[in-house]
């Protein structure tokens, strides 16, 4: 008797535990992310990947059409550089800042640089002064500085949040000042007869001596045509 009850006991048992799994793949087909029940702890979200902007080899030619847009010429931009808050990207390799800033030297007639790592731009700025006579300003990432740029070049990746030393630039300046974000917002490859998100990942590659790209102005996207040098 105990034998038989047993043999029940298992069976259904097995029952249960089979009706268990097909319920369960039931509803990891609806919902994907739900961890698998043969490899627990093995599965994981999948989240998007930040965003990497492409194209700072062309930031002086960007720089010079949204400038051209505006009614502005070289000579009169006066740039604040918010310096990365990502600087160690990739190990070895120079970071965003390091790859834009011997763009924008030549013709350079005012630099603000705000950063928490000044001694980082320390012979930059006396490369600067010597061979342009530029005296580059470095100042610390803080709300109680006054700065006089009218083009914010904001190089941080994360998002600061309201109340920022970022927010306080792009809101608190006065007159109008320009906000270009080179990570927080992508920049967008245009071809002729395709959409962004239809061109290839190597879009920067493409041929041809010009690269029609939408950069982020502000809130806007503003459609620029940067010269490949």
């Amino acid at each position: 008797m105990r034998f038989h009850f047993s043999k029940t006991l298992k069976t259904v048992f097995s029952l249960f535990r089979k009706c268990f799994f097909r319920m369960v793949s039931c509803c990891r087909a609806r919902i994907p992310f739900l961890p698998s029940c043969d490899s627990p702890g093995d599965r994981t979200i999948e989240e998007k990947l930040p965003w990497t902007n492409p194209y700072l080899r062309y930031s002086r030619s960007v720089i010079e059409e949204v400038l051209k847009q505006k009614g502005m010429e070289y000579r009169s931009f006066r740039p604040i550089l918010i310096d990365t808050d990502q600087p160690e990207q990739v190990f070895g390799e120079a970071d965003d800042v390091d790859q834009v800033l011997p763009q924008l030297e030549r013709g350079l007639n005012f630099l603000e640089i705000c950063t928490n790592r000044p001694d980082y731009f320390a012979d930059w700025k006396d490369y600067m002064e010597r061979e342009y006579g530029l005296l580059v300003r470095v100042l610390p990432k803080s709300r109680d500085i006054t700065l006089y740029g009218n083009m914010i070049l904001d190089f941080e990746r994360s998002d600061s949040g309201a109340g920022s030393f970022t927010e306080k630039l792009c809101f608190g300046m006065p007159g109008e000042v320009i906000y270009l974000p080179f990570q927080k917002r992508e920049w967008r490859a245009e071809a002729a007869g395709q959409l962004p998100e239809t061109l290839p990942e190597n879009a920067s590659e493409m041929g041809g001596e010009f690269l029609d790209i939408k950069v982020p102005i502000g809130y806007n996207m503003l459609a620029v045509r940067a010269k490949r040098s």
